[in-house]
Order: C-alpha cells, then structure tokens, then sequence
C-alpha cells in the first residue's frame, strides 16, 4: 500500500479470499484519502527488508536481565542487533537473518532453553534465565520518512480502521517516528 508523504505500507493478512480483503482495504483508503495499492507488491517490498526478530523478557522470575547478558547471547547466536525496545514495558529485540530464526531458537535450545508452546523459552541452567516472547519473521523499512500534520492524520486513521479490522496480521510502515 502506498500513502501521503513517500509512506510504504505492508498489511499481512489471513484470509481465503483475497478479493475481499482487497476490497476491504481499498475502502478504508478510500474513507481515509491520500492512500492506495501498489500495482505490484513487489515495488513496495523492494522499501523494506525481512529480518528475523526474538523478543525476550527483562525479568525472570523477579531479576532483572542485564543487556549484557542478552547481548552476549546475540553475538554467540550471529545476530545483527541486540536492543532494549521501551514499548510496552521493557523488553529486548534480537535481530537475525530471516533464514536463521530457526537456527537461533535450535541455538538457544542448546545454550540450555527448552522450548514451551513454540515461541516460549526457558532456561533449565544457571547460564542465562530468560523467556522468549516470541520468535518471527519482520519487515524493516530501509528508509524513513517523516510525516507531520494533516497527513498524519490520516495515516493514524487508516492504522486505527485496520487496527479494528480481525483479518488483519500485522502492518508495517516507513514512517519514522522520531526514536
């Protein structure tokens, strides 16, 4: 999906019939303005990359988890980046080669995880005591704009219709919100 301002938009759906998700969408753009579909999913793919993300916990059990500790973990694992992301309540993001999160989640199992309902983790030793929130395949935007006023507005119009909408997966953008 293309927006105001040079804005990129990717919506992951789940549905069986992808005419009426198409007309869906093409309906909240049109109650939204400024919005519509590429012509070719691929010219708004070729904006971002695909990179697989692990959320994990600050806390276990209580104790705090040191970003070192994570990042330790993430060097051993070969991820590219290990973060604090303040959304939510704290957390740490590792960031990996969409290729490898299923070889990273193997790599934790070995490093002492156990795996609970598919993304959990938890560790049986004392070497590090963290749970894994979850463990998936992301969109990053190569490049950012900034979006201000009237158009932002809209943008945060169409992401509440969307937000409201239970077909809808997930939505990622370009937008930079100044973190």
């Amino acid at each position: 999906m293309i927006g105001p301002s040079g804005t990129f938009f990717i919506v992951q759906t789940e549905t069986d019939n992808k005419k009426a998700i198409e007309n869906t969408l093409r309906k909240y753009m049109n109650k939204v303005g400024g919005f519509r579909l590429a012509s070719d999913s691929s010219a708004v793919r070729s904006w971002f990359r695909e990179k697989g993300v692990l959320t994990v916990a600050t806390q276990r059990q209580g104790t705090e988890v040191k970003l070192e500790q994570i990042e330790e973990a993430g060097i051993e694992l070969d991820c590219e980046e290990v973060s604090l992301v303040e959304e939510n309540g704290n957390k740490f993001e590792l960031v990996c080669d969409p290729s490898k999160v299923a070889t990273v989640e193997g790599e934790l199992v070995k490093l002492g995880f156990v795996i609970f309902i598919i993304v959990k983790f938890l560790a049986l030793n004392s070497l590090f005591r963290f749970i894994v929130e979850s463990s998936e395949v992301h969109f990053r935007a190569l490049h950012f704009v900034t979006v201000q006023g009237e158009e932002m507005l809209r943008i945060e119009k169409l992401y509440e219709l969307l937000q409201d909408d239970e077909s809808i997966r997930q939505i990622y953008d370009n937008i930079d919100l100044g973190k």
